[in-house]
């Protein structure tokens, strides 16, 4: 009896052994298995928790700067695992220790992701909140302007959706605060409408209008100046006053207000880097100093042989009774342009003499 106890015993030991490490399995997840495919040998689990312990150490910096509490709290649980893991190795189950590490290893490197992710969507938020105050604004002034009652009601709702926004956003809950964004802008929307198909329109179109002038200006002084950046910032004004034209023609007037207010600062960004415009004593003063120098350009330009040198000459000269008769109509830029093209040719004639 006893034998057949014990033969039974030894027949059933395989399957209990199997049981119990498929439990143990179950127990600490799929880093389990993990790590019996691929770190079959348990003495190498010292290596598998020194290898865990210096991810956490790479990813700690990023966890301590990042604002999102997501980020911080698996990360949290990925130390606990760790601490764990060496529990477990210190008291010789190095399976066990490996497993749980690899489990602290991928909490770790989702927290990663997640305060990477909530990085880039902080940023995002941020303009977004930057943007539509801004819009905010408009709208709102438009209504007051006009006394809309109905356009009111829905500025002052997209109002207290902006303020819960700005509230998720100081509890770095990003997502929550982005959509509440989306559905203050989706507010502004619908009071832009009304106060389109109220007669905004015209308002705006004049608007538009003023940006195309001051678009126009920043072109015209940056004729004289060779700065590919400027060139380029006043390009993409052009284009985003194009997109405000064909939004208003498309009854979209928060895109066009939207579009227009991207134009105008970057026209003006232009304008300002430019510096000051001219003054009518500025532009006098730069045309004294063409005549002091044109006398002296001349007397050598004229007693060469180099027929180049002299039409260049003329042309200044020429440039130069431009410049003076738009500025005797009150032309600044036109003047100022005019005038210094007219010292650069004659720079130019006097230098092929050489």
């Amino acid at each position: 009896m006893s034998f057949m106890k014990t033969d039974r015993t030894r027949r059933l030991r395989p399957v209990v052994l199997a049981a119990m490490a498929l439990l143990t399995t179950l127990a600490v997840g799929p880093a389990a298995a993990q790590y019996q495919a691929g770190q079959p040998a348990v003495d190498a689990a010292p290596e598998v928790l020194d290898r865990t312990d210096e991810i956490l150490q790479e990813i700690a910096p990023l966890i301590q700067e990042s604002d999102s509490e997501q980020a911080r709290r698996i990360f949290t649980v990925a130390l606990q695992q760790q601490r764990t893991a060496r529990n477990q190795l210190s008291a010789d189950r190095p399976g066990i220790a490996a497993a749980m590490s690899l489990r602290a290893r991928d909490a770790a490197e989702q927290a990663e992701r997640i305060a990477r992710g909530s990085r880039n969507y902080q940023e995002r938020v941020r303009n977004y909140l930057d943007r539509l105050m801004e819009l905010y604004e408009q709208v709102k002034e438009r209504a007051q302007e006009t006394d809309n009652a109905q356009a009111m009601r829905f500025v002052h709702e997209a109002e207290r959706l902006y303020q819960r926004a700005r509230e998720q956003y100081r509890q770095t809950h990003y997502q929550q605060a982005f959509n509440l964004l989306q559905s203050a802008e989706t507010q502004l929307k619908r009071a832009a409408r009304l106060l389109f198909e109220a007669g905004g329109a015209d308002q705006l179109e004049r608007e538009l209008d003023r940006t195309a002038d001051l678009i126009a200006l920043a072109a015209d002084r940056l004729d004289d100046v060779n700065d590919p950046a400027l060139s380029d910032l006043l390009g993409r004004a052009e284009e985003n006053l194009g997109r405000a034209r064909r939004a208003l023609a498309d009854q979209a007037p928060l895109q066009a207000l939207r579009f227009a207010r991207q134009a105008r600062t970057q026209a003006q960004s232009v304008l300002r880097q430019l510096g000051p415009a001219p003054d009518a004593a500025g532009v006098q003063d730069q045309i004294e100093h063409f005549d002091e120098q044109f006398e002296r350009a001349a007397e050598t330009v004229r007693g060469s042989d180099d027929p180049e040198a002299r039409r260049l000459l003329d042309r200044a000269r020429a440039l130069r009774d431009q410049a003076r008769d738009v500025l005797a109509d009150g032309e600044l830029e036109p003047a100022l342009r005019s005038i210094r093209t007219a010292l650069n040719l004659l720079r130019q004639s006097v230098e092929r003499t050489r």
